[in-house]
Order: C-alpha cells, then sequence, then structure tokens
C-alpha cells in the first residue's frame, strides 16, 4: 500500500509540474519565464523538503500518516475540480462568442450605448467605429456621409479633443439600421457541428430607444 501511494504521488507530482510548466508557458509572458519558474520551483522544492521534514519528525504509524494524507489533500482535490469548472466556463465563453459580423456588429452597437451611458463618449464612438467596419466585412455598405463623421469623431476621441456627445445619437441610429438583420437575408452559416453557440437576440430598436433616453439624460445634466 505504501509503495502503491508513493507511486501515485510521484507520477502526481511530475504531470502537476509539467502541466504547471506549459500553463505558464501559455498564460505568461516570455519576459515573466524566468521569475515565474525560479518561483514556483523555490516553492516546489521547499514544499518537498517540509513534507520529508514532517514525516521524518513525527512518528506517526502508517495508518495515522495514511489519514492524515487523505486530509492533506482534501484541499488539493478541491482546487483541482474549482480549476476543471473555471476551465469550462472559459470553453463555452469562448464557443458562445458571434460567429457573424453582423451579430458582432450588433453587439459593437450595444457596447457604444453602454459607454455612452456611462458618460464615455470616446470608447462609444470608437465600437461604433468598429459596427460599421464589421458590417462592411457582411458586405453593408454605410453612408459615406455617416462613415466619415464617425472616423472624425474616433480620431478626435483619439486625440483626446473634446467633440458633441449628441452627434452619436443620430450615429447609432444610422449604424443600427446598418447591422439591423433583413428579412431577405440568406440564414446565416452554423458552426460546425459540436460546437455549442448561444443565441443572440436581436432587438434592433432597443440600442436606439436607449440611446436617445441616455443622450437626453447627458445633455439635461449639462
Amino acid at each position: 500500500l505504501v509503495l502503491l501511494v508513493a507511486v501515485v504521488l510521484g507520477a502526481a507530482a511530475a504531470v502537476g509540474r509539467q502541466g504547471f510548466d506549459a500553463m505558464v508557458q501559455s498564460h505568461e509572458p516570455a519576459s515573466a519565464f524566468g521569475r515565474t519558474f525560479a518561483g514556483s520551483e523555490t516553492w516546489f522544492q521547499l514544499a518537498w523538503v517540509g513534507g520529508a521534514l514532517i514525516a521524518t519528525a513525527s512518528s506517526l504509524n502508517i495508518r495515522l500518516a495514511m489519514a492524515a494524507l487523505a486530509v492533506a489533500l482534501i484541499p488539493a482535490a478541491w482546487l483541482y475540480e474549482r480549476a476543471i469548472r473555471v476551465a469550462a466556463r472559459e470553453t463555452t465563453a469562448a464557443t458562445n462568442a458571434p460567429t457573424e459580423p453582423l451579430v458582432a456588429a450588433r453587439n459593437r452597437v450595444r457596447l457604444a450605448v453602454h459607454w455612452l451611458a456611462l458618460g464615455q463618449p470616446g470608447p462609444a464612438v470608437v465600437e461604433l467605429q468598429g459596427a460599421i467596419d464589421l458590417a462592411r466585412l457582411a458586405g453593408r455598405d454605410p453612408d459615406p456621409a455617416v462613415a466619415a463623421r464617425v472616423e472624425r469623431l474616433r480620431q478626435a476621441a483619439l486625440t483626446r479633443q473634446p467633440f458633441e456627445v449628441g452627434a452619436l445619437a443620430g450615429l447609432i441610429a444610422e449604424v443600427t439600421t446598418l447591422s439591423a438583420p433583413r428579412p431577405d437575408e440568406a440564414t446565416p452559416t452554423h458552426p460546425p457541428s459540436g460546437t455549442t453557440v448561444e443565441p443572440v437576440t436581436d432587438q434592433p430598436d432597443e440600442p436606439l430607444a436607449n440611446v436617445r433616453s441616455t443622450t437626453d439624460q447627458l445633455r439635461s445634466e449639462r
């Protein structure tokens, strides 16, 4: 039994270390590799030394030692199960991303409304420009005058120049119409089988109503 436990623990430690190394290389910037690996390796070695000292200093029999080990591994099992849930949520969020440019464009319009409601017209106009670009990818040609006005406002926002917030209401209305679904359009291409995509409810009138009320509120506050 002791030999079996030793083999399992050794294999788990080896696999865990390889998994940790892979995780660091996937998520950490290359400039932080040295610092991260040095710190983690130090803690790994200290953990091994601490475990050996505890095992040497204590005079527990086999049954009590195994019971203590099982209790000590309960938090590790909980952390492992929690990590699996977090990874599953991240995978679901990735597969629920928009699969059509127009759906993404409508999401950008909603984000523009959100930023405007927070009193931040700069991010709002940047999102609006993104919605226009996505609509172009879907074959929708925006009104040149509208596209030019949005681009001017975007340049003003990027250079931190003041601009009229009220102008965004009409522009968001135009982009909402530009990205709205049309009855005569073909059904969007579905993702490959086995991929779960969360349906996005298209409400083209909702952003316009929200932005009108938001703009009126901002004007009254001024």
